[in-house]
């Protein structure tokens, strides 16, 4: 599917997003050393989204200054940064990501939670 980034002012479009379709997504923010950490092996996940590799789950980045104005419940959870977790159709809260900050622990999380249909 998508990897796609969430600014500060597009919290609307977050709700768009997952209003009929999972995602994976991941809320940050610039200030935080270990989302700051992660981002290399975050960002390498849209190299396999272009090539499928992560089947047809969206991967959405979400800056936190975005998350006053997301109205999906997903968004409640968020208490620390970076947050990791799926993110069910609708924007119901999924399982959270708890795993290694690596591209492949990611990739194989997604492939376990968005199994293709």
């Amino acid at each position: 599917m998508k990897f796609i980034r969430i600014g500060p002012e597009e919290g609307s479009l977050f709700d768009t997003l997952v209003k009929n379709e999972g995602a994976f997504v991941k809320f940050y923010s610039p200030n935080c050393f270990h989302c700051n950490q992660m981002a290399p092996a975050w960002d390498a996940l849209e190299h396999p989204t272009n090539s499928g590799l992560q089947g047809h789950t969206n991967i959405i980045e979400v800056h936190n200054e975005a998350i006053d104005k997301i109205e999906s419940n997903c968004a409640r959870n968020v208490n620390g940064f970076p947050t990791i977790m799926q993110v069910n159709p609708g924007g119901s809260p999924g399982k959270e990501y708890h795993g290694p900050r690596t591209t492949e622990s990611m990739l194989q999380f997604i492939k376990s939670s968005f199994p293709l249909k």
